[in-house]
Order: structure tokens, then sequence, then C-alpha cells
């Protein structure tokens, strides 16, 4: 996922990584749900009304928030006026990925091979989909070498189209903002055609976020804010924040409601001198910089170790047991996330920077 750009036109924003923070707790509540529902022999004991159980059920939404994140970040020094220079922009942003995903894929692959679970030339099949990004097209699906790989595949997608929104961004504002909604709105009718189906998970698939992202780029660099009191900012964000938790964005007619409410969030959250200071809180914030690192392997530190804890502490199915399995599952995710972060992700970027 995109992180904030460095430069001298562009500087930190700490509630972007609160909304990062966001988007990652929601991943990781929908991958805990699905091993629990699907793994753990527990399917039929889950209340599916449950307010929180939607919560976990609907968190892979947090990728489109993701994507969102990503068309914000990514074009934000081009709407300010940076120029593209499109050779060092690829290289930092394939400098700022590649490094830590390869390490992941090698590390699982191996821990695969090791455990004999499953065929060795589809391991390495799926493996080398993975390392040229390729999966959603050669498979059609995610790899299980490292599967939330997929969504990089969608972001690399993206950074292609770059070129081209450097130019649209250039055009008149009233063009710019009639061909963003024009893309924002044809996005979801691509996603639900039988020819991108086909190609999913594609940016196809997605365009509509990372080009809301854009929008609402273009609109918080030409301060078109709307202040409502700190009270009512804070009231509207959790309102619409609640719905991405809790509601079902899979029909057509919900995704245009799902980018209704994103740009809600986003677009106060960015905007709000209020909840700017709430979105950009040390702790949400912290988990935002690490959200990369947890990204990448929380999915498999939960199948590694998700057995062993729901083994020993759903025994006995009550509220107390499942909440200390989830408990201990958040640890080991924060701290394997954590290490990561410390000895690998961060390393890599220092030692990038130096060359």
């Amino acid at each position: 996922m995109a992180e904030a750009i460095e430069g001298p036109k562009v500087r930190s924003i700490p509630e972007i990584d609160g909304l990062r923070a966001i988007a990652i707790i929601q991943v990781v509540f929908f991958h805990l749900y699905i091993y629990i529902k699907y793994k753990t022999g527990y399917a039929n004991d889950i209340d599916e009304n449950n307010i929180l159980v939607s919560f976990a059920k609907n968190g892979h939404q947090g990728v489109e928030l993701f994507f969102v994140i990503s068309g914000f970040i990514i074009a934000l020094p081009y709407i300010k006026g940076r120029t593209l220079q499109i050779g060092d922009f690829y290289k930092k942003r394939l400098v700022r990925i590649l490094p830590s995903y390869y390490i992941t894929l090698i590390i699982f692959l191996i821990l695969y091979l090791l455990q004999h679970q499953k065929d060795q030339q589809q391991l390495f099949d799926q493996f080398l989909a993975s390392i040229t990004f390729l999966s959603n097209v050669i498979l059609g699906k995610a790899t299980s070498t490292n599967p939330v790989g997929w969504s990089l595949e969608v972001e690399i997608q993206f950074y292609l189209l770059l070129p081209l929104i450097t130019l649209l961004l250039k055009l008149k504002n009233k063009t710019v903002y009639i061909l963003l909604l024009a893309i924002i709105a044809i996005g979801p009718i691509l996603n639900y055609s039988l020819a991108t189906k086909e190609l999913y998970p594609s940016l196809l698939n997605y365009i509509h976020f990372f080009f809301l992202g854009i929008l609402i780029a273009k609109l918080y660099i030409s301060k078109q804010a709307i202040s409502f009191g700190a009270i009512i900012e804070l009231v509207i964000a959790l309102a619409a924040l609640l719905c991405m938790f809790i509601l079902d964005f899979s029909s057509i007619q919900h995704i245009y409601l799902h980018l209704i409410l994103l740009f809600i969030l986003f677009y106060l959250t960015v905007n709000s001198d209020f909840l700017k200071k709430i979105f950009g809180n040390k702790i949400l914030a912290t988990i935002g910089v690490l959200s990369f690192s947890i990204y990448l392997i929380h999915y498999q530190l939960i199948a590694i170790f998700g057995e062993f804890i729901f083994n020993h502490f759903l025994v006995a199915q009550n509220p107390f047991n499942v909440g200390i399995s989830i408990f201990l599952i958040f640890c080991v995710v924060a701290l394997g996330s954590y290490m990561f972060y410390v000895m690998i992700e961060r390393m890599l970027m220092n030692l990038f920077k130096r060359k």
C-alpha cells in the first residue's frame, strides 16, 4: 500500500496513517473471521447477525480503503505541481514494495515445503506467478504462497496509469472533476461486467476506489473544505465509519453507497482540524506506519498460530474463551509485524535510502 510520499512539496500526514490503521484492523478481523469459520469447526456457532461478526465479515472492505489512500497519496504531489520523473517514480515504488514482499514469499514458500502439505510443483508455479505480479492474470485468484499479494498486483497496475493520470491532472479543473467523477461512476459497472469478472481481481474491478482518492486529493489541494463544527463532523465521520463496518457492499447499488461513505470519512478526516487530531493520534498513526508489515504477514501468522491457540482456548466456546483467543491472535500478529517492520521493512528502507 502506498505510504506517505516525502519531499519538499508533500508533508507527512498522520491522519492518513490513522485511516491506514482502520483499514488494516478491518482486514485482520476479516481474515480472523474466515479462519474461525472455515478452519476451526465453529462455522455453525457463529451468529452472523451479531454486530461484531458483521464488522469482521465485512472487513475485506478495508482493502478498498487502502486503494482510496493510494489514489490520494500517489496523486497528491502531482496535483501540487511536481513533474513526473517516471523512472524515478517506478524505482522508488518497486524498491518500497518488492524487497519486503519477496522476503515474505520466500519465507512462506519454505514453510509450506517443510510442512509437505501442498504439491511442490503447484507451490513453485504459484511462487513464480507471485513474484512476477501475474497471479491474477495467470491463475485468476490469489496464491497460497501469500494470499494477500493480489492487492499489491492491483496496486502495480494502478501505478502503470500514472503517466495518464498526470496528463489528466493538467487539464482545466472543471474537465478534471468531470473525468474523475465519470471514472468513479463507471467503475462499479466495469466491476460487474462479464469481461472484468473473467479477469478478477484486477484494476478494472477497483479503479473507482483509486480515482476516488485522486478526487479527494484534488479537493484537498484546492482547499474545497466545508466546516460543520467539531461535534457534527465527528458524528458524521463515526456514522460513516459504522456503516462501513457493518454493511455489506457486494451489490452494485451498495458499491455506490460505499463510495459515498468513503468520501465522507476521508474528506472530513483530511479537512477537519478536530478529526485530524483524532485519526492522527499516536496509537492509530503507529499502527498505520506498521500497516504494510501487518498486511504482508498477518494472514500466515493467523494460519500458523491459529490452530494452537484455538485448540487450547476454544475447547469450550463461550465469550470469554473466544475473546482470549482473539486477543492472543492479535498479540501474535502485533508482535510478529513489529519484528518484521524493525528487522526487515525499516532496515530495507534505510538501506535503499543510502544508495
